[in-house]
Formats: structure tokens, sequence, C-alpha cells
């Protein structure tokens, strides 16, 4: 799979680039949900006649099965946009149909679920009246989270779920500064209440939200990727790794942009970048077996601990994570944490005394 996707970002790629590659992944394709982005990339560079007619016809029988889901996502989502407009309440809808067009070049160009939508934390009790007034009941909310979860009934058979959203991460394993998205954040065109973020914040969310699905589809490969490949001169490291540092998430923004230059190595070109040693961790085979429901292998097991533990940026972020995945159902975080912090001082000590025992030395 990875090696078509490197071609559908490789210059110059031929029909005999893609007959090297055994029935195009078809089955992969589909496991993964991204033929829309491989059907529009594949347009985009006049390569879809060069492919083989079986591949042809799945790719587009999976992209239009996908379209019509889009659609209705698309048509929501305008809805929910234009009565915040009406109530002159701010918002920004956050991946979606609306990220597809500006960076896929169409709405259908990335399949969409659901609807995400940022506001400001101020705004969260008008924003849930207006939700729910626009046909949304709550569905979930879930504890030391950062949205609230709802669902709208559209047919007897068919739901859609809306995210309302006042931060872009965890609040309990983060210091996200969101005032500083909402500062750059720029009005979307015929609105003036609803706004969409620069490029160089939409990529900050577009890594931070793989990282924290852990980069287990392909598809949180593809968002970055095409990001860097059509949009790389409006990014700037600098800035952004100085605000990811102060918005403790560097680790996170790292790992991701990591995984994705492993993967795709004309990024280095491009976009010179160094990655960590950790993402050396991902391997496709694996995520594979991961999309197919084996959940419970050891690899899964270290690669969570990797992704959820140790890409924390403080230490009292990570035993936070730490108590979040062994001990979900314990709250109490400040208690957990001071508990932690004395099993780590008496081990320092004990090490300390024998230390200074065998060495005759005080330390």
């Amino acid at each position: 799979m990875i090696d078509l996707l490197q071609l559908l970002y490789k210059k110059n790629a031929s029909k005999e680039d893609f007959d090297k590659i055994p029935n195009m992944n078809l089955s992969d394709i589909e496991l993964f949900s991204i033929a829309p982005q491989i059907y529009f990339l594949l347009k985009k560079n006049n390569l879809f006649n060069d492919i083989s007619l079986q591949s042809k016809k799945s790719i587009k029988e999976q992209y239009k099965r996908r379209f019509f889901q889009n659609l209705v996502v698309k048509q929501e989502t305008d809805k929910a946009l234009s009565a915040f407009e009406e109530y002159k309440l701010k918002v920004i809808p956050l991946k979606g149909t609306l990220f597809a067009e500006t960076y896929f070049g169409h709405f259908s160009a990335r399949v969409t679920s659901d609807i995400d939508l940022l506001v400001h934390p101020n705004d969260i009790e008008k924003a849930k009246e207006l939700i729910i007034k626009i046909g949304y009941v709550p569905n979930e909310i879930e504890t030391d989270h950062f949205h609230i979860c709802f669902k709208k009934k559209l047919t007897d058979s068919m739901f859609i779920s809306l995210e309302l959203h006042w931060n872009l991460m965890r609040e309990n394993t983060s210091d996200i500064n969101i005032e500083a998205f909402w500062f750059n954040a720029i009005p979307l065109e015929n609105y003036q209440f609803v706004k969409v973020f620069s490029i160089q914040h939409t990529f900050y969310f577009i890594c931070l939200h793989g990282a924290r699905h852990r980069m287990q589809e392909v598809k949180y490969l593809l968002d970055i990727v095409q990001m860097l490949f059509y949009f790389g001169n409006y990014i700037d490291y600098t800035e952004l790794f100085k605000q990811a540092k102060q918005d403790r998430t560097l680790k996170k923004l790292i790992m991701a942009l990591s995984v994705v230059y492993r993967q795709f190595p004309d990024l280095y070109t491009i976009k010179p970048f160094h990655p960590n040693v950790l993402s050396m961790i991902w391997s496709y085979k694996e995520m594979r077996k991961i999309a197919i429901g084996d959940i419970h292998s050891v690899y899964n097991h270290i690669y969570e601990f990797v992704f959820k533990v140790t890409l924390n940026d403080t230490w009292n972020h990570r035993v936070i994570s730490l108590k979040e995945w062994f001990f979900p159902e314990l709250k109490d975080n400040s208690l957990f944490s001071k508990y932690i912090f004395y099993l780590v001082r008496r081990r320092i000590n004990t090490f300390r005394k024998l230390f200074s025992r065998k060495t005759g030395n005080n330390i």
C-alpha cells in the first residue's frame, strides 16, 4: 500500500510504475476507506487511465459509495454553520468536507462521517442550546475530554453525529493556548462568524489529530502528506515547533511528522526534517492487523503505550496518561500523581543509599 501512495506523490509517475503493484492493493484501499483520496490524486495527476480496468472500476465504485455519505455530511454542516451565523456565534469547522474541499480539491475527496465544530469556551453553553435547537440530541459526555457528542436522526435508518469542541486536545495532558487559534482564524467566504484556521494552524491541528489517534489509519498520513506536498510553502516549522513546545504537544507533533516522513522520504527534499527514533515502531503491516480487528497483540499494547504515555511533554501529563491507561476508572488524578511520585522518590532514595554504601560517599 505504501508504495502505491508514494507513487501518487511522485513526479512523472507512469503506467509502468503502477503495473508493478499487484491489484493496486484494492482490498486495503477499501479497508482504510481511502478510495476518494486515491481517485482524486490519480485524476489530478492524469494517471487514472494508466491503471488497470479492474482497478479503475473498483476505485470508482468505492468512491461513489462514499460520495453520497459526504454529500449528506456537507449539507448538514452547511445547515449548522448557517445557524451559527444567524445567531452570531463564532464557530470553526474542523476536518470534514470543508477540509477535503480546501486541501484535496473537492468535498468528497476524503471520507467524512461526522461533523466537528470548534466554539469558543465562553460560548459552549449557547452553542449547545443552538445545536439542540436545530435537531440534535446529546449523545454522550466524556469526562476530562474536550468535546460533547450529539446525534441527529435524518431517516429511520440514518443518523449523523456532531461533536462540539472547545479545545483540540485533552486539557489534562496538554496546555494548548486555544486563543492563538482564534486570533489567527479568518472568516469563511460569505460568512462573518464562521471562521477557518490558517494553513499553519490547520496543519498543526491535523498533526495533533493524527497523533491522538496514534496514526493508526492511513488517512492520517495522507492528510499530512497532502498538506506538505501542496501547501508546504505556507507552513513554518520553526514557528510550529515553538508553539507546540508552549502547548506541551511537541512530542506528539514530532511523532506524527516522523511517521509520515519515514513512509514518504521524498518529503525530506521538499521540507527538511529530522524524524525521531520512536517513529520506527510504526509498521503498515501491524496497522493493517489492527484495522481488521487484531488489537490484542503484544505489538499493539506496546504501540499504544508509546503514543498514550511516552508522547507527553511533561512528567505530570505522563503520569495522568499512565493512570488513564491502567486505571481508567480512577477519577482523582492528583491523588494518583502524588502516589506515583511517592513511589518514584522512594525508589530513587533506595538507589542513592545503595550507591552511597558501595562507594563510601555521601550524596
